[in-house]
């Protein structure tokens, strides 16, 4: 299983969020519901000479709504922000908040679309 399907899995196992419903793993945000929460990793992963990989994630949220796709947004942001390690994702030790959940754009259909950008500090398995 890649390591991005886990992430989702602890993202749904600690939130209302449910696989495939309204959570998804990369899934291009045209073809997504109009209420739904995309994780994707974003360019720009490192490893460095201390065996630490830094992985890049981006949350997308979309909704009909701005409160409703902003508190979506920051519902993601809370479990996330800024956390030291992860119970079911023993090679992550620590959650970095990138960026604050921000309007990016207003969809074909009206939607609201945020996101926020994580970095996580992953114990390399090199």
């Amino acid at each position: 299983m890649s390591f991005l399907s886990d992430f989702v899995k602890y993202i749904a196992a600690n939130s209302s969020f449910i696989l495939d419903t309204d959570l998804f793993v990369g899934v291009d945000v045209v073809d997504a519901p109009l209420k739904c929460v995309i994780v994707q990793e974003s360019g720009g992963g490192t490893e460095n000479e201390s065996g630490m990989m830094l992985q890049p994630i981006q949350v997308i949220v979309k909704a009909q709504s701005y409160p409703e796709a902003r508190e979506l947004s920051y519902t993601v942001y809370d479990l996330l922000n800024n956390k030291p390690g992860f119970s079911s994702l023993s090679d992550v030790f620590y959650c970095e908040v990138f960026s604050l959940p921000a309007l990016i754009d207003r969809g074909e259909l009206g939607v609201y679309i945020f996101s926020t950008n994580f970095l996580l500090k992953r114990i390399s398995s090199s």
